[in-house]
C-alpha cells in the first residue's frame, strides 16, 4: 500500500468542518463502486471504483449514459477513502465542493482486465452491477490524453445498454430515496408530515425497539367483509424491525435478535432516512435475477458472520426491506394512530 495514498484527499478538506468521512485505507473491502450526485458549484456525478485500499475517483460532469453511442468525459480527482461510499450529506459552504451530495447508486465492480494494469495503461474494462447500473463498461484514456487526468466512460454493447431515447435512469438515491435537490432543501417531504402530525391528536412516545414486536396477523371472524380492502403478496422472507435513533440505525428481527450486522445496505439506507428518529416494521428478502424472493439466498445472507463475507455477500445478493408500518416519525407514537384506523 502506498504511503500517504489519501493525503491529497485530507489536504483538500477541515475534519472539524464537513462531515465527511477521514478513514484510513481499506484492503479488507469488496470491490464496491459508487456514483455519487453531487449539487456543487456545477451539478456533477462522481464514480468511485474501489481499488487498493481506497476509492479511485472520476468525475463525470454529465453523468454515465447506458447508450454505447454516447462517451462521456470522466476527469480522474484524488482518491477517496472506502467510508466515503456511504456518504450522503450537505457539505457546509466554504468548504471545498460545498454542496448536496446523493449515493445516486452503488454495488459491485469486476475487473475484466486487471484493474492496475488497466489504471497505468489508461484502460480499465469492468463490469458493474449496481441498482441503476449494470453490465460492461470502460473507462479509457486517447492517445492525446495519456499524459493528463482526462478519461472517457462508455457503455459496452449487452443486455444493459439502451439507446439515448431509452435511456432515462431516476435521479433519486439509493439510500434514502431523495433527490439532490430535496436533501439541499432538507428533507421536505418529512417536514410536511411532521408538520401534520402537529395539527393531530397523536401522543408523543419514544418506542423501545428492543421490545417493540411486529404486528402478526390474527384469526377473526368474517374477514375482508368490507369495501377497500388491501391485499399484499406473501413474501418469503423474515420480518425485520428497522430503527433510527441518534444518527444511529439498527435492525432487529421479531423476537427481538439483533440483524444490523447482518444487512448492512439496509442499516447504511434506514440511517440515510430524513428524520431524527424512526421505527418501520417490515420484512427482508433477497430478489433472485427475476425479482423474486428467493429464501435460499436470504438463508444464507443470515449464516455468514465474517465482515468481509458479509460485505461481498451484500453485492453480490443485495437484500431488499419492503416495509408495511411506519410506527414512530421522530417522537410521534404512529403505532397508536394505526390501531385507531384499524378500528373502523
Amino acid at each position: 500500500m502506498k504511503t500517504g495514498i489519501l493525503d491529497a484527499y485530507r489536504s483538500k478538506r477541515t475534519a472539524s468542518r464537513t462531515s465527511e468521512p477521514f478513514g484510513q485505507p481499506d484492503l479488507g473491502s469488496a470491490g464496491v463502486f459508487v456514483v455519487q450526485q453531487h449539487a456543487a458549484r456545477r451539478m456533477h456525478y462522481d464514480l468511485r471504483l474501489e481499488m487498493d485500499g481506497v476509492l479511485k475517483s472520476w468525475t463525470v460532469p454529465r453523468g454515465p449514459s447506458v447508450d454505447p453511442e454516447e462517451k462521456r468525459l470522466a476527469v480522474q480527482t484524488e482518491d477517496h477513502p472506502i467510508d466515503y461510499k456511504d456518504f450522503e450529506g450537505v457539505i457546509p459552504d466554504g468548504n471545498y465542493g460545498a454542496g448536496a451530495m446523493i449515493v445516486w447508486d452503488k454495488g459491485q465492480w469486476i475487473p475484466l482486465e486487471g484493474d492496475k494494469v488497466g489504471l497505468e495503461k489508461g484502460k480499465l474494462l469492468f463490469e458493474l452491477r449496481g441498482y441503476k447500473l449494470r453490465g460492461v463498461w470502460t473507462l479509457f484514456k486517447t492517445s492525446k490524453q495519456q499524459k493528463g487526468n482526462e478519461w472517457l466512460l462508455m457503455k459496452k454493447p449487452d443486455g444493459w445498454a439502451r439507446d439515448s431515447e431509452e435511456s432515462e435512469i431516476p435521479q433519486h438515491s439509493v439510500l434514502s430515496g431523495l433527490t439532490v435537490e430535496e436533501l439541499r432543501e432538507g428533507g421536505g417531504r418529512c417536514a410536511e408530515l411532521l408538520a401534520e402530525l402537529e395539527a393531530t391528536e397523536v401522543p408523543k412516545r419514544r418506542i423501545d425497539p428492543n421490545k417493540q414486536r411486529p404486528m402478526l396477523a390474527q384469526i377473526r371472524e368474517r374477514p375482508f367483509t368490507r369495501d377497500g380492502w388491501l391485499f399484499e403478496l406473501k413474501y418469503d422472507g423474515f420480518r425485520l424491525l428497522a430503527s433510527k435513533s441518534g444518527g444511529r440505525a439498527q435492525l432487529f428481527y421479531r423476537h427481538g435478535r439483533e440483524a444490523t450486522h447482518v444487512f448492512p445496505e439496509i442499516t447504511r439506507a434506514v440511517a440515510a432516512l430524513p428524520a431524527d428518529s424512526i421505527l418501520l416494521d417490515g420484512e427482508v428478502v433477497v430478489l433472485d435475477e427475476a425479482s423474486r424472493p428467493s429464501f435460499q439466498r436470504l438463508q444464507k445472507r443470515t449464516q455468514l458472520s465474517r465482515s468481509i463475507d458479509i460485505q461481498q455477500a451484500a453485492m453480490k445478493y443485495p437484500a431488499t426491506f419492503l416495509a408495511f408500518d411506519l410506527l414512530q416519525l421522530d417522537d410521534f407514537d404512529l403505532e397508536f394512530l394505526n390501531k385507531m384506523c384499524s378500528a373502523y
